[in-house]
């Protein structure tokens, strides 16, 4: 997908942030890794069922959660995480 593309379809409003080509290393405790081509940290828990909506079909979507003991290879990860 071209990172020119729109990303949501939904007029809904998310809430949190969005960001493209965010740096994974900020994220996991090794402080090392590529960029994710989306990163998605939710304002509220769990995330909004209209957050899924905006994602490309067949998006590959990873949960990172606190990020502990996670490598992400340096080609980084094409895809979501949240």
């Amino acid at each position: 997908m071209k990172m020119t593309e729109p990303i949501g379809r939904s007029t809904t409003v998310l809430r949190g942030i969005l960001r493209l080509n965010e740096p994974m290393s900020k994220h996991v405790s090794w402080r090392a890794g590529g960029v994710a081509a989306r990163a998605y940290v939710p304002a509220d828990r769990p995330i909004s069922p209209n957050f899924f909506a905006t994602l490309p079909q067949r998006e590959p979507l990873y949960f990172v959660g606190l990020g502990s003991n996670l490598l992400v290879r340096d080609g980084g990860y094409r895809g979501t995480w949240s």
